[in-house]
């Protein structure tokens, strides 16, 4: 009977003890998968810091040769800004962003073409293709989630200065990862969808002189050559 009693203690303690363990596993899965979800989201932050530090290099007057965003602080990934001020955050979020290669710049052998670029002196558009990196660590600095994209740029003389022209990952469907503009000059593959520029008539000094006087176009075409860093895949636009 006394055998039979602690048998009975020990599989209760077994069955106890699994229950945890499973318990334990489905925590930690669950811990993982929010993990995911905020690595992805990361992804974002890293893009915005990409074309923020392109547009802010260009308004500050660097046409080429960009340098790398610096590295933001990691930040607490919670599901409210209220939570995250009270320090007690589980998660965060760490971003970096490195720029694998220039239309701009001579670095490497060129593996791509910038096809149909505007280089109208004004617009000046380059390339720019970059890797974004985003990782989610616990209170011990264990990695729970790693989530990486790669973006094709274009660069502009002009407002917007930056904006994301293609991406190899797929993305929430506000992101801009869509084609910003196409390549094709509407002669073999359809309606033209190139950058365009045009000169408009302003002649402050005499009244009415530019009435009626249309755009006049003053497109400068080119398809340099470039390295990307190796990223080309055959569904990116560039």
């Amino acid at each position: 009977m006394y055998l039979q009693a602690l048998m009975s203690l020990v599989a209760i303690a077994a069955l106890a003890t699994a229950w945890l363990d499973a318990n334990a596993l489905t925590v930690r899965a669950q811990a993982r998968h929010t993990a995911a979800r905020y690595a992805a989201l990361g992804l974002e932050r890293a893009q915005q810091e990409l074309i923020a530090s392109l547009g802010a290099q260009i308004a500050g007057g660097v046409f080429a040769n960009f340098s790398e965003p610096q590295a933001p602080p990691p930040q607490p990934a919670c599901a409210s800004p209220q939570t995250a001020g009270t320090g007690v955050c589980p998660l965060q979020i760490t971003v970096s962003v490195s720029l694998d290669g220039q239309s701009s710049s001579s670095d490497g052998a060129p593996n791509v073409t910038a096809a149909s670029a505007q280089r109208q002196t004004l617009v000046a558009e380059t390339r720019v293709a970059a890797t974004l990196r985003a990782s989610v660590r616990n209170f011990g600095g264990e990695v729970l989630a790693t989530a990486t994209r790669r973006v094709v740029a274009r660069t502009f003389g002009v407002p917007p200065y930056a904006a994301i022209s293609s991406a190899d990952e797929a993305a929430p469907q506000a992101s801009p990862n869509a084609d910003f503009a196409g390549t094709c000059d509407g002669s073999t593959c359809g309606a033209d969808n190139r950058i365009r520029a045009f000169a408009r008539c302003d002649d402050p000094t005499r009244s009415g002189r530019c009435a009626g006087v249309p755009l006049q176009p003053v497109d400068d075409f080119r398809s340099p050559a470039w390295r990307d860093g190796g990223a080309q895949t055959s569904g990116w636009s560039r």
